[in-house]
């Protein structure tokens, strides 16, 4: 089975939609069904098609065989993945072959209805973890949700037809949360309609309106209801009277009943104690008449910075935003001719000291002092108003700062930008106007689009993994490329998901790195031909180098016969030329086999201390000849390490040899090999020399670099020596250590990691 384009593709080597039926019978899919509990079994192919689906079905839903077979789940139920969420979730848990359970799908019928289903499965594979598709089990739920949706019905009437009754009716939960109210209820309730939303609690409604009653026949000057059952009667600061009852239910809630009482005439005595209560009430109210304030309580007198006596008689509109009275007098007029007005809405006032004020007000039309008036309950909300200012214009600050912003924002949904800032629109040469509205999919260049697609996909399906930041190749309106890096999250965005991003351009950075990039591979290719040109000139000038020695030896040491002095003297100056000139041969030739990887060592027993014996012996004619004297520190006693014998020795000599090289006539050159307090093996070489000043010390170990000075510029040499010894370090996984002064000396130390001590015998 190969995968292409995000479908499957079935080989010759998958399974056939018959050789699966046919397998059906075999005795693992018979124990498979035989212990599930379901209303039916079905198959899917390789290709996530239902290949088989069992006759057991037939006469358990209106669904047949012949409806399912060779679609995809999401065919047959006419849902796209792509737009519908919880359907990318399932194809990608398909697609991961994970098994899954209680997936509930709604398949539509031709006749406009649903049938409900809910499935299990699990993905087969065969023993050499091919995978053939996969295997569950469904149960038809259409009976339970048309049930469900017949109960919804049931319920709506019932609440319609409470909504009916004359007496106020709420209903309280186990919890004591409001979970419903009908249209009396809150008509007699003085509170604000948002007072009632559903899950709004029992106390905060008692609480509510505590401070509008002015009587409890259970107990005077406040509310004392609990949800525990029984009646009340409250008195309102309006002049209205309501009884009420609590009524406990078996099922844990309880139920509250409310019926208008209010007496029909007022009563004279009893109307000198409602005002009184409602002049000491901290709720704000007050009365006008034809655009006059006949009566205020001392709560709202406070509201507006006056006191009584001078609200009293005051004209209305004085109290309020001039804006704001256009609409006040059209609210009043209406209530008098007995027009449906809003009760409850919002208005700016003003307060003694020219400052602004926001509430919201309840008013309703009764009777006052025998004649129609409106009534006001108010609040005062410029607190509220204040913050909820400060927030939009926190938004608006945001919002600009986005459309200012050099780093492009947009938004998307289904692809389709739905919004997007100037930085955005610019990367991509359009304005503002023109990106609105774009398929960013046809943005990005069609190489990538399959990238952006499944990081899209997988977005939908809540994959966790999906990088937080992307680069993506696009395409500009003029057809030139460019380079986004982006990222992005799922936002809700006018009540529907969609994806916000940010991007920033980087074509420019992607250039240079391209630059970088392609710099560093002409400097690797220049390197791996100075390497290969040095090994290749190393090779080449060695062949005559020896026949130029060899014959040098033979005629200074007058092997085949006397020759004259003279001849003997130049024999000697062509062999000392061709052994230095040698010497410099091999180190290139060491060099580049380094450099190439191609120097392997030898690994061996070594002792330390008898190697440095023997190289001092070695260079002890030099020394001489330099007038220098060269020594072993042989305190430490043997000193057995695991190494290449000819390459340690490389190393000892080539820095015993840069000594004698750079150290004046009458010096001293000491070669040492010891073991570090750590245990480490170390072969140091410590001379009086001329010493490497600071800014030299930095560099002394790249090749063909020299110490510039006139002491140095008259001695020999490529500037391999130090490199050499590096390098050979190196590949024993030995560090190298340089102390040096100028005009002091130099102790150069090649310490060897611990793994290559020897155990010491003796």
């Amino acid at each position: 089975m190969e995968r292409a384009g995000g479908t499957f593709v079935v080989t010759e080597n998958d399974k056939r939609p018959t050789e699966l039926r046919v397998e059906a019978d075999s005795e693992t899919r018979f124990r498979d069904y035989a212990d599930a509990d379901a209303d039916w079994f079905w198959e899917l192919d390789p290709n996530l098609r239902f290949a088989i689906v069992s006759k057991r079905q037939e006469g358990r839903s209106v669904v047949h065989e012949q409806d399912l077979l060779g679609k995809t789940p999401w065919e047959f139920a006419d849902a796209d993945p792509k737009r519908d969420s919880m359907w990318a979730a399932f194809v990608d848990k398909l697609e991961r072959r994970e098994t899954f359970r209680g997936f509930r799908i709604a398949l539509r019928q031709d006749d406009g209805g649903f049938v409900y289903w809910r499935m299990s499965g699990k993905p087969v594979l065969a023993l050499d973890r091919t995978f053939l598709g996969y295997r569950g089990i469904a149960t038809d739920e259409t009976v339970d949700a048309i049930h469900r949706v017949h109960l919804q019905a049931q319920s709506n009437d019932y609440q319609i037809t409470l909504d009916m009754l004359g007496e106020g009716v709420a209903y309280f939960d186990g919890r004591e949360r409001l979970t419903f109210a009908n249209a009396t209820f809150r008509k007699l309730i003085p509170l604000m309609q948002t007072s009632f939303a559903t899950g709004t609690s029992f106390e905060r409604i008692i609480t509510g309106i505590q401070p509008m009653i002015i009587e409890d026949r259970r107990k005077k000057g406040a509310a004392n209801v609990v949800p525990t059952g029984g009646a009340f009667h409250w008195r309102f600061t309006d002049g209205r009277q309501i009884d009420g009852e609590i009524r406990p239910l078996p099922s844990g809630g309880l139920a509250i009943i409310v019926r208008d009482h209010t007496p029909r005439p007022e009563n004279t005595a009893s109307q000198q104690d409602h005002f009184q209560f409602i002049a000491d009430s901290p709720q704000a109210f007050f009365v006008q008449r034809d655009g006059q304030v006949i009566y205020v309580n001392r709560a709202a007198a406070d509201i507006f910075g006056y006191s009584t006596e001078e609200i009293l008689g005051r004209e209305l509109w004085k109290l309020f935003d001039p804006d704001e009275v256009a609409r006040i007098k059209e609210y009043a007029h209406a209530r008098k001719a007995g027009a449906d007005v809003t009760n409850q809405y919002t208005l700016n006032g003003l307060r003694s000291d020219g400052s602004r004020l926001h509430h919201e007000v309840f008013v309703s039309t009764g009777v006052w002092d025998g004649d129609d008036a409106i009534q006001v309950f108010l609040q005062d909300r410029t607190k509220e108003h204040i913050a909820e200012i400060a927030r939009s214009d926190s938004e608006a600050r945001f919002r600009n700062l986005v459309e200012g912003s050099i780093q492009g924002y947009f938004v998307h949904r289904d692809w389709k930008i739905l919004y997007a800032n100037a930085a955005a629109a610019k990367v991509f040469g359009y304005t503002v106007e023109e990106f609105v509205g774009l398929s960013f999919l046809e943005l990005v260049s069609p190489e990538e689009r399959n990238l952006a697609t499944d990081i899209r996909r997988r977005y939908l399906a809540g994959d966790v993994d999906v990088p937080d930041r992307y680069e993506l190749n696009c395409i500009r309106q003029d057809g030139e490329p460019v380079s986004i890096e982006t990222n992005g999250r799922i936002v809700d965005w006018d009540g529907e998901p969609a994806f916000q991003a940010t991007m920033i351009d980087v074509s420019r950075r992607k250039k240079i790195e391209s630059y970088l990039v392609r710099a560093k591979e002409d400097a690797e290719r220049a390197d791996r031909s100075k390497t290969e040109f040095l090994g290749n000139m190393s090779h080449e000038l060695r062949t005559p180098l020896n026949a130029i020695i060899g014959f040098s030896q033979l005629i200074k040491d007058q092997i085949i016969g006397s020759a004259d002095p003279h001849y003997i003297d130049y024999a000697n100056a062509i062999h000392s030329s061709g052994m230095h000139l040698l010497e410099l041969v091999n180190d290139l030739l060491d060099v580049s086999s380094i450099e190439s990887g191609a120097l392997m060592l030898n690994d061996d027993d070594v002792d330390l201390v008898e190697l440095a014996k023997t190289c001092e012996r070695m260079l002890r004619p030099r020394a001489q000849k330099a007038e220098l004297l060269v020594s072993v520190d042989t305190s430490g006693g043997p000193l057995h390490i695991r190494g290449d014998d000819r390459r340690l020795k490389q190393i000892l000599i080539n820095l015993a040899n840069n000594s004698i090289k750079f150290t004046k006539p009458g010096g001293h050159v000491i070669m040492r090999a010891y073991q570090d307090q750590e245990g480490r093996a170390v072969i140091e070489v410590e001379d009086d020399g001329i010493g490497i000043s600071a800014e030299d010390q930095k560099t002394v170990f790249d090749p063909f670099i020299r110490v510039d000075s006139a002491f140095v510029s008259e001695k020999e040499g490529a500037g391999l020596g130090l490199p050499l010894v590096h390098a050979l370090a190196e590949l024993h996984n030995a560090t190298v250590k340089l102390e040096s002064e100028a005009g002091v000396g130099t102790k150069i130390a090649v310490i060897f990691p611990k793994e290559r001590t020897l155990e010491q015998m003796g």
